[in-house]
């Protein structure tokens, strides 16, 4: 068939370009921190890792838009974790944001721990 490699999947389409726009590690401080905020039009995709979490340990992660330049930013979304995590990176995808985009990290139970992350835009 056309399209399909010989093994019957389709063929690998390359990611579209991405440019970082931020990477670090987060330290716990009992508070809900930010993690990463952006303003411009863009798709953005975030990595957050939970490989520190032990027994305990309570984290949650939120995501905001502002729906205008001079907007507050409004949550539209929060996931909690507990304990160590089967698989402990966060994929995060905000589709598309103009205004600002932003995420935040709050462990509330458990000694504080350290986060990896890094997040992208597509260009």
């Amino acid at each position: 068939m056309p399209g399909l490699s010989s093994h019957g999947a389709p063929p690998m389409v390359l990611p579209a370009a991405l440019e970082k726009i931020k990477e670090g590690v987060l330290t716990a401080d009992g508070t809900e921190q930010e993690v990463v905020a952006a303003v411009g039009l863009a798709e953005y995709y975030g990595l957050i890792s939970l490989d520190k979490m032990t027994i305990g340990d309570k984290v949650a992660v939120s995501l905001y838009l502002r729906m205008t330049a001079e907007g507050e930013w409004k949550r539209y979304r929060r996931m909690e974790y507990a304990g160590p995590q089967e698989d402990p990176v966060l994929h995060l995808l905000v589709k598309v944001a103009q205004h600002g985009f932003r995420v935040t990290l709050h462990q509330f139970e458990g000694v504080p721990k350290t986060f990896e992350y890094c997040f992208y835009k597509k260009l």
